[in-house]
């Protein structure tokens, strides 16, 4: 298995935005999107030994949509893995993925020949901006940061994602990232809704460091304020949006 490098593209016309529109092949649900389901994706794709990541991208949007691109600036990275083992074993070149995301502009209106489709690829959808709310945009953190990343200044880092297995008994809704001047951005699933720093970022990773997936959760769910705690005798029961946990009281 290979870390791949995947250049994307934001491709934006009219206020529409050029996206592939794709099936689930895999036959298992991968990152929320279940078999058999429509998602739509940003074109763009793996970069080649000794290509550059503006002639991967430009090669890449050719490939899929038929269009010719330039490459105006880098707007994002992304990371993620995928802890699923049935999907590594399939798909070993796809499940770690460093996602370098792009604006770009057509050179011209000209639609030429589509010559390698991407992987469930069924074809290319001009969809309005306004619309993307309504769409299953992968990877989900790009969809919701959408507006953020097109009028960035400066190309930002949207974190790094391990994308559990689907029977994972843990519901791990929530992560957490260390970015510049040792802030600590904490993500509901792939919305961030907090961001702390100082001191309390110092006690915030000294507490979580070691520890286990449960702990974790408790720890960001009370530093955004979703824990709540109920006692049934010598049991705790710990309520993280919705979702509940059961430990003995003494390790709670």
């Amino acid at each position: 298995m290979s870390i791949r490098n995947a250049a994307k593209a934001f491709i934006i016309k009219d206020n529409k935005i050029l996206l592939n529109k794709c099936i689930n092949t895999t036959g298992f649900a991968m990152d929320g999107i279940f078999a058999n389901e429509v998602y739509y994706d940003l074109p763009g794709g793996g970069q080649k030994q000794y290509e550059t990541l503006e002639e991967a991208i430009k090669r890449e949007c050719a490939e899929e949509t038929g269009y010719n691109v330039a490459v105006d600036r880098l707007v994002a990275l992304y990371e993620e893995i995928y802890m699923d083992i049935e999907a590594r074993k399939q798909y070993p070149d796809y499940t770690h993925k460093v996602y370098f995301i792009f604006t770009c502009h057509l050179l011209d209106e000209e639609i030429r020949t589509i010559t390698e489709k991407d992987i469930d690829q069924v074809e290319s959808e001009w969809i309005d901006i306004k619309d993307i709310a309504n769409i299953k945009l992968q990877p989900e953190i790009i969809k919701n940061n959408l507006q953020v990343i097109l009028s960035t200044e400066n190309p930002i880092f949207l974190g790094s994602k391990r994308i559990k297995q689907e029977n994972q008994s843990i519901d791990e809704m929530f992560s957490y990232n260390v970015k510049k001047d040792n802030k600590v951005f904490i993500y509901w699933y792939d919305k961030n809704i907090k961001i702390i720093s100082g001191e309390k970022a110092r006690k915030f990773l000294a507490q979580i460091e070691g520890a286990d997936s449960v702990e974790a959760q408790q720890l960001m769910a009370k530093v955004t304020g979703n824990l709540k705690r109920k006692k049934d005798g010598d049991i705790n029961t710990i309520v993280i949006r919705g979702t509940h946990y059961t430990r003995n009281k003494n390790n709670c």
